[in-house]
């Protein structure tokens, strides 16, 4: 079950948000390679538009 958005809060994730995630992996990851796991098992890695492929 996912939990529906509160009302007045906006649903999606900001450009903001996907920035502070990548970062707050990025410094927990032991490495580089753990690092890109991380991202990409999160849905933090950008498509080949430079997007990430989550929905904001």
């Amino acid at each position: 079950m996912v939990p529906a958005p509160r009302s007045g809060e906006p649903s999606g994730i900001t450009d903001e948000q996907v920035h502070r995630a990548r970062v707050a992996v990025a410094r927990s990851s032991e490495d580089a390679e753990d690092c890109r796991l991380l991202l990409d098992m999160l849905g933090l890695v950008p498509d080949e538009d430079g997007e990430p492929p989550v929905t904001q």
